[in-house]
C-alpha cells in the first residue's frame, strides 16, 4: 500500500514540474513578445506623436531563466 501510495506521489510531482515548466516558458514568451513587438510599436507611436515623455522604463528586463551571460 505505502509502495502505490508513493508511486501516486511522485507522479503528482512529476506532473508540477511539467507544468511549472511550461508555466516558464510562457511567461518567458510574454516578456520576449512584449520587448520585440510591442515596446517597439509604442516606440514609434512617441516618435510620431507630440509627445515628449518616453516610456523607456516599461523594458522588461526580468525573465525565470537565469542569464547566460
Amino acid at each position: 500500500v505505502l509502495h502505490k501510495r508513493l508511486k501516486t506521489f511522485m507522479r503528482h510531482m512529476s506532473d508540477i514540474s511539467k507544468e511549472l515548466g511550461k508555466a516558464g516558458a510562457k511567461v518567458n514568451s510574454v516578456f520576449s513578445s512584449f520587448n520585440k513587438s510591442i515596446l517597439p510599436s509604442i516606440r514609434r507611436i512617441e516618435d510620431f506623436s507630440a509627445q515628449s515623455d518616453e516610456l523607456e522604463e516599461l523594458k522588461v528586463d526580468s525573465s525565470l531563466e537565469e542569464d547566460s551571460q
